[in-house]
């Protein structure tokens, strides 16, 4: 791909800074979950890094996120992890058994903010992927 030999790198933030308006939007997208604690960190550091794991996303399985401390019960990890793994599979396919378990544990806005998590993570392991860009320096 021609276009991305402009970029100053081949990291993710060097190929996404062409695009520099895309990337800013899409980091203060991202950065709301933990910043409004959309769910807690273990929820969101977990499932992107299982939705990376499924598409051998490199890029994404290097990053680092400490997980707080304040940790919810671990069924309702599991829940989620099992949620994320088959979103990134066939979203028609996530169980009502398992958003009912995260939405009694952490509540419906959770339910919501979990699945645009989701969609944040896969869409952009999938972008990553297929340019084939490194881990972020």
């Amino acid at each position: 791909m021609s276009w991305l030999e402009n970029a100053p790198g081949q990291d993710f933030a060097s190929i996404f800074s062409l695009r520099p308006n895309l990337y800013q939007d899409f980091r203060a997208f991202q950065d709301l979950f933990a910043e409004r604690e959309l769910l807690p960190a273990t929820i969101l550091s977990s499932t992107r890094q299982r939705i990376a794991q499924l598409h051998n996303c490199s890029a994404e399985l290097t990053r680092v996120q400490a997980p707080e401390s304040d940790e919810p019960p671990l069924n309702c990890i599991n829940a989620c992890l099992e949620i994320a793994e088959l979103f990134a599979q066939d979203p028609h396919a996530v169980p009502a058994s398992g958003v009912a378990q995260v939405k009694a544990e952490l509540g419906d806005a959770a339910v919501v903010a979990l699945m645009e998590w989701l969609a944040i993570c896969d869409g952009f392991c999938r972008f990553q992927v297929i340019l084939e860009v490194e881990h972020d320096q």
